[in-house]
């Protein structure tokens, strides 16, 4: 699957940032499963069975896209957990952003490296491809 995929694995942040916030498209059908997860995620608070399993549905989709990414789905949750926070702080009118910048950059960067190691090993995969031939 790895060489089928034409946009990135995981959401931009503004997806990332709609999902924690409740204001995703409400139309499922062509949201990102990762964003999917994010809104699911955002809404259970510490349920940790239901955490779990979304957390594993998240893995399962970025190895389908880019193998040997396998915990990615515990760094998905954890930024959802700190979006979530600096929603709860701005909703109690609390006038700390929570370095939204930060988060916005360390997501974004976070997705960069991904993407960057997908290309990788599509270019280890082309390689592979051209010396078997």
């Amino acid at each position: 699957m790895i060489d089928t995929i034409t946009q990135p694995v995981l959401p931009d942040w503004g997806q990332m940032l709609a999902a924690c916030w409740g204001s995703a498209n409400n139309d499922d059908s062509d949201m990102h499963p990762i964003v999917k997860a994010v809104t699911k995620l955002a809404t259970i608070g510490q349920n940790d069975n239901c955490r779990a399993e979304l957390i594993s549905e998240i893995n399962s989709w970025v190895i389908d896209w880019v193998p040997g990414l396998d915990t990615l789905g515990d760094t998905v949750s954890e930024f959802t957990n700190y979006i979530v926070a600096a929603r709860i702080h701005v909703e109690a009118d609390h006038a700390s952003e929570l370095d939204m910048e930060k988060l916005a950059n360390a997501w974004t960067q976070v997705v960069a490296e991904v993407e960057a190691f997908r290309a990788t090993l599509l270019r280890s995969r082309q390689r592979q491809s051209a010396t078997v031939r």
